[in-house]
Order: structure tokens, then sequence, then C-alpha cells
């Protein structure tokens, strides 16, 4: 059974999530400092608001993933099969909170490494 897409696509929905807030938050700030017929309507409030939320949560979810991925790197990077067996369930929990490239790049390590 494959990964669910918000994990598989999690670097690409993150940084398509904080494009958006950012294109709602300057939307937003136009209409309100400009003539843009949204601020008579009462829309640019709101589209403050959920621009700031898609932008946190975007932001948020890429950082936690970038850093996921940094600390999945150096565990992986290790040469020393006791360090690498020390570290195992963490490496392998960071995997499966990754994208399937990064299980498979586990495999062969566990492989060079001669670990089941």
């Amino acid at each position: 059974m494959g990964k669910p897409i918000h994990v598989e696509w999690a670097p690409v929905f993150s940084v398509g999530l904080l494009l958006f807030g950012f294109v709602l938050l300057e939307l937003a700030l136009m209409s309100l400092f400009t003539e843009i017929s949204l601020i008579s309507t009462g829309w640019a409030y709101w589209l403050l608001i959920v621009g700031l939320i898609f932008v946190i949560s975007g932001g948020v979810w890429f950082w936690r993933f970038l850093s996921t991925l940094t600390k999945y790197k150096k565990l992986l990077a290790t040469r020393s099969k006791s360090e690498f067996i020390t570290n195992l369930d963490d490496i392998e929990y960071m995997a499966w909170k990754l994208p399937s490239k990064y299980q498979r790049e586990l495999e062969v390590k566990k492989s060079e490494l001669k670990i089941k």
C-alpha cells in the first residue's frame, strides 16, 4: 500500500499552500491600501485572515518537511554500522514520514550495511 498523497507530495503541497497564502495576502493588502473594490464588500479582511492562515500553515509544513529531511540525511550518511543500528528506529520513522523515495534509500543503505 502506498503512502498518502499528502506525504508523497508534501514539498509541492506545502510550497503551493505558502504561495497561495502570499497571493491572498497581496490581494488583501492591495484592496486595503488602494482603490480595489474588495474593501467595500468586506472581503479584504477575510482574505487577510485566510492568507495569514495559509502562509503560516504552509510555512510550518514546509519547515517540518525540511527539518525531517535534513535530520534523515544526516543520520543516513553515517559509515558506522553500530551507529546506524543505534539510530535505526529514528531513521525508519523519518523514512515513514517522508515520501517513498526515502524509504527506498533506506533499503539500499540497509543492504549496503547488510542489515535485515
